[in-house]
């Protein structure tokens, strides 16, 4: 729950405005010490934008965009992440 409560901050949006945006440094913060998830995927988007996922090892993950002025927006947040080698079949 309280899970939920903090996305939802995180993520309120208003009419015709995208995600709530947070200096980076403080949702990794979050993140680490409310749900111990670490990040374990980047990726740079053709516009500059960075994607991270954060993953806990209950398997719980959040995918971040983060702006090239460092401010983290969350993307999408789930469960039973599971890590797929290169050529596997899914």
């Amino acid at each position: 729950m309280l899970r939920l409560a903090l996305l939802a901050c995180l993520t309120a949006t208003t009419a015709n405005a995208g995600p709530t945006c947070i200096p980076r440094s403080d949702l990794i913060a979050a993140l680490d010490t409310r749900y111990a998830e670490r990040q374990v995927v980047t990726s740079l988007e053709d516009r500059g934008t960075v994607i991270e996922v954060y993953v806990s090892p209950r398997g719980t993950w959040t995918m971040v965009a983060v702006t090239p002025t460092d401010l983290a927006c969350i993307l999408a947040t789930g469960q039973a992440w599971q890590m797929v080698a290169v050529g596997e079949p899914s």
